[in-house]
């Protein structure tokens, strides 16, 4: 709801999604639902080492319509894209309570809520219903409901005690109030009275987010972030975290694949700059059209094809086989990859010769069905996969080689996919090198 985004300004509100910002709304339930494994994860630990569990913050997640956004998720446009995060948010109202995250929901009647959403939900308000219908789907008897006259803002706790809920500006009943109040006119009087109050209130609060629960959408640009070392190169920010996100060249081979014009020569360059700042040795073997020729960090490079090719690999092949400085690895960065001609039996030799003896990162195309192509029997045996602008759901799930959590309503704008590592997929928007 629109009328909870002044909460905003309080310190202690980590995001805010409305419901027409689908984006917003899976990133923050795939964010709590980050966390309540996480938290879950740390009690089982906890208990297993007789340990008692460490203190956690508490998390108060506000739903205001949860009837509509559950029509969304079953009958909206992007419906087949949610069922990861509807149930990611049947998880969170069910079982959050356990770990520090109560759920606090709002829907017009009990009928609209899911069995498995209701029946964790133990305190109850329920405001004045449009019938007796309304008051039996609470448990509220029908010789109760019959002379029941609730208020605007009057509501039974547990279907027994009457209570007014407060509110920051002190309102008046509408059949008691004059008539100049009943206009449109000075409802958004008060509305701009509780904006107010609610301004000066989070002006005198003190407090803060943890940190794990910042969330925020993706930048659709990034430019080149700090380096973390040679063998650790940052090739862009995390999805939900927005924290920088590193590639581990220690012991795996990066794949780079994608369709065309999705930033697959643009990440092969983010890798190859921050290894050479992080003091590695970059190679470079590329088209004569590729952006790598703008990498001016490279110790070694050819773009060109034929004779010239070949006599750089076996150039390559043969430094390789002489002693490595420990204090600056090399890495060899091998663009359009899938352009290559594999008719030609002296090249695939050559590269097969060269890719086992040397870390690398290649571009290739999208690595699923069966094909004889031997140069993507080389992507396939990278241990570490980035997938730029997968189309769709399934379209990641074929090239990575499991279901992913999918975002729906993030646009896939160049430079942006799965990362994966150790069969772990993250979102990432990937660095432009050559941004200025």
């Amino acid at each position: 709801s629109r009328e909870l985004g002044g909460l905003r300004r309080l310190p202690q509100c980590g995001a805010v999604a409305t419901g027409d910002d689908i984006e917003a709304v899976t990133r923050v339930v795939s964010l709590l639902h980050t966390e309540l494994e996480r938290r879950r994860r740390a009690v089982a630990e906890a208990i297993t080492s007789s340990e008692a569990p460490a203190g956690e913050s508490t998390v108060l997640l506000l739903i205001d319509g949860l009837d509509a956004l559950i029509q969304t998720m079953e009958q909206g446009p992007v419906a087949a894209g949610l069922s990861q995060t509807y149930a990611d948010l049947t998880g969170i109202i069910s079982d959050g309570r356990q770990v520090g995250i109560h759920p606090v929901i709002s829907a017009s009647r009990r009928a609209n809520v899911r069995a498995a959403m209701s029946a964790a939900i133990a305190d109850r308000l329920t405001l004045r219903q449009a019938d007796a219908q309304g008051y039996a789907e609470n448990g509220i008897a029908a010789a109760d409901a019959q002379d029941l006259e609730l208020a605007p803002g009057q509501a039974l706790h547990n279907g027994s005690t009457v209570v007014q809920v407060a509110t920051l500006v002190a309102t008046t009943s509408p059949d008691r109030a004059p008539p100049q109040s009943r206009t449109p006119q000075s409802r958004q009087q008060r509305q701009g009275s509780a904006q107010r109050r609610l301004a000066a209130l989070a002006g005198s609060l003190h407090g803060c987010v943890d940190p794990r629960l910042h969330t925020a959408p993706l930048p659709r640009t990034v430019g080149l972030l700090p380096s973390s070392g040679a063998e650790r190169p940052v090739i862009g920010l995390a999805d939900l975290t927005g924290e920088p996100f590193a590639l581990d060249l220690r012991h795996d081979d990066v794949s780079v694949v994608g369709d065309p014009r999705s930033g697959r020569s643009t990440a092969l360059a983010t890798i190859g700059r921050q290894a050479a700042a992080g003091g590695a040795e970059v190679w470079v073997l590329a088209g004569p059209s590729s952006p790598l020729s703008g990498l001016t960090e490279a110790t070694m490079a050819c773009f060109d094809d034929g004779d010239r090719r070949l006599a750089f690999i076996d150039t390559l092949v043969e430094l390789a086989k002489g002693p490595v400085d420990q204090s600056r690895p090399r890495l060899l960065l091998l663009d359009d990859h899938d352009l290559l001609p594999e008719h030609d039996r002296e090249l695939v030799a050559a590269i097969q010769r060269l890719l086992p003896s040397i870390r690398h990162a290649v571009v290739g195309p999208k690595p699923r069905g069966f094909s004889s192509n031997p140069f993507l029997h080389q992507v396939r045996a990278c241990r570490s996969l980035i997938h730029l602008r997968p189309n769709d759901a399934r379209d990641a799930h074929e090239v990575v080689g499991f279901p992913v959590r999918w975002h729906p309503g993030l646009p896939m704008v160049e430079g942006r996919g799965y990362a994966v590592v150790d069969r772990l997929a993250t979102m990432v928007q990937v660095s432009d090198p050559f941004q200025t």
